[in-house]
């Protein structure tokens, strides 16, 4: 995984003040939603293949089923870039 590391302590919420516990990030919260809707598949896109070794230590950790995993090619738009709702590359 170019520019990446699986190993060592992961991040699952920001820092924050003293004693508090920081705003949960991306992996642990797409896990804990996904265990409480009992979701049985998961497809995303290529671009989060590096987070699913992440994501199955969360579910293991948390005692969870793990679901299936899946992931698609991206769908660009004509200028080669992924699509974003943000940008709103889609009219209809």
């Amino acid at each position: 995984m170019k520019g990446r590391d699986s190993g060592g302590d992961m991040v699952i919420a920001r820092a924050a003040e003293g004693q508090e516990v920081g705003q949960p990030l991306y992996n642990f919260v797409v896990v804990v939603d996904d265990i409480d809707m009992n979701i049985s598949h998961v497809i995303r896109g290529e671009d989060h293949i590096g987070n699913t070794p992440k994501q199955i230590l969360l579910y293991e950790a948390l005692g969870a089923t793990l679901p299936e995993f899946g992931h698609t090619p991206l769908i660009l738009n004509q200028a080669g870039a992924k699509l974003s709702k943000g940008r709103r590359d889609l009219n209809f």
